[in-house]
C-alpha cells in the first residue's frame, strides 16, 4: 500500500493531493487549519492530521512505519530509477528509506540505486548532489536530535570535492543554512537552487492549469 503526504493542503498542496489520489495513493492531509483539511478530504485524502506535536508518530502508527513517508528522497529515488538515472543517497541508518520503496526502485533499474550511510560514498564523482532540510513540516519536536544525527551529511564545500567538478547542486526550499547545506554552497557558483524553485513554480502553475479544465 503506497501512502503519500500533503502538508499545508492550500493550491498546490490542494493540486498535489488531487493527483496522488488519481494515482492511487492514500494521501494523509496536514494542516493547522481544519477548512483545507476538509477541502483536501473532499478531494481524495484519506484521513487527515493537525499539524503539530505528535505528527510523526501518527503518521508512523498509520502507515505501519517507514521514515521515508513523504519524503523528496524518496519520490527522487523512484522517478529517477524509472529513467535509467544512478540514484545514490547516504543518510544515517535509521533515517533510511523504507524497504518497500527501495525494493520498487531496484525493481525498475539492476544496479542503479544505492542506499549507504557514508556521504562521501554517495556524492562520489556525482552529476548532481540534492539535499532536504533534516526535520520537515510537522517533524519540528525532532529538530534538535535530528540535526545532531545528521551533522555529518552537511552538504558543504568538503564534501563537493568528492562529486564531478561541475557538479550542480540543488535543495527544495526552504533551506536552513549552515545545517543541511552550508552558505558558500547554496549561494555558490555550482547552485542552481534558486532556478529550480522558479521552475518548480511555472510546474506548479501547468498542473493547477490541467486540473482546472478537468470535469
Amino acid at each position: 500500500m503506497r501512502w503519500a503526504g500533503a502538508p499545508g493542503p492550500g493550491g498546490v498542496g490542494l493540486a498535489a493531493v488531487d493527483v496522488a489520489s488519481a494515482m492511487g495513493a492514500n494521501v494523509i492531509a496536514i494542516s493547522r487549519t481544519q477548512a483545507k483539511l476538509d477541502k483536501a478530504m473532499e478531494l481524495g485524502a484519506v484521513a487527515y492530521l493537525k499539524a503539530g506535536e505528535g505528527v510523526p508518530e501518527q503518521i508512523q502508527e498509520m502507515t505501519g512505519g517507514g521514515e521515508g513517508f513523504g519524503t523528496y528522497s524518496s519520490n527522487l529515488m523512484l522517478a529517477a530509477s524509472l529513467m535509467g538515472i544512478n540514484f545514490r543517497i547516504a543518510s544515517p541508518q535509521f533515517y533510511a528509506i523504507d524497504e518497500e520503496t527501495l525494493s520498487l526502485a531496484r525493481n525498475n533499474t539492476t544496479d542503479g540505486v544505492l542506499c549507504t550511510d557514508q556521504s562521501q560514498l554517495a556524492v562520489e564523482g556525482a552529476d548532481i548532489v540534492y539535499t532536504d532540510v533534516w526535520a520537515s513540516m510537522g517533524q519540528e519536536s525532532e529538530q534538535v536530535k535530528r540535526k545532531q544525527v545528521f551533522e555529518a551529511f552537511q552538504v558543504n564545500q568538503a564534501l563537493l570535492k568528492h562529486a564531478a567538478e561541475d557538479v550542480i547542486v540543488m535543495h527544495c526550499l526552504p533551506a536552513h543554512r549552515g545545517e543541511e547545506i552550508s552558505e558558500n554552497v547554496l549561494e555558490g557558483l555550482n547552485s542552481v537552487v534558486w532556478d529550480q524553485a522558479e521552475n518548480k513554480l511555472h510546474m506548479h502553475k501547468a498542473i493547477l492549469e490541467v486540473l482546472m479544465k478537468e470535469d
